[in-house]
């Protein structure tokens, strides 16, 4: 799941590169390149949500470091929590982080458009 979740993104990213660029009519509407940049930044919220959730139960098992590559990058962590209970994995925070972040986006623009 987690190298779903990276290529994904990584192709959101390159996507939004050619788009931007002027005189490409690749993406016409201006905003479905604007939802685009939404959904980027929604990826973000996803991977801030989880390195954060680690660096706090990092520190409260007395682990000294925070190695982004054995702790983020793991792609064991990424898969489905399976079972009840206490079963949890990274993907559940980072869905999480991701629908939230675009929940606040939606708000705000939302906002915007009444003011």
């Amino acid at each position: 799941m987690y190298w779903v979740i990276l290529i994904s993104f990584l192709s959101l990213l390159a996507i939004s590169f050619v788009v931007s660029n002027p005189g490409n009519k690749l993406i016409k509407n201006k905003k479905n390149k604007i939802h685009l940049l939404d959904i980027l930044s929604s990826y973000m919220g996803g991977f801030l949500l989880v390195i954060i959730v680690y660096l706090f139960v990092s520190a409260s098992n007395g682990k000294e470091t925070f190695d982004i590559g054995i702790d983020f990058f793991n792609s064991n962590r990424w898969k489905f929590a399976s079972g009840m209970g206490n079963a949890r994995s990274i993907l559940d925070e980072f869905v999480f982080g991701f629908v939230f972040t675009y929940i606040i986006i939606f708000i705000r623009r939302q906002y915007k458009k009444q003011n």
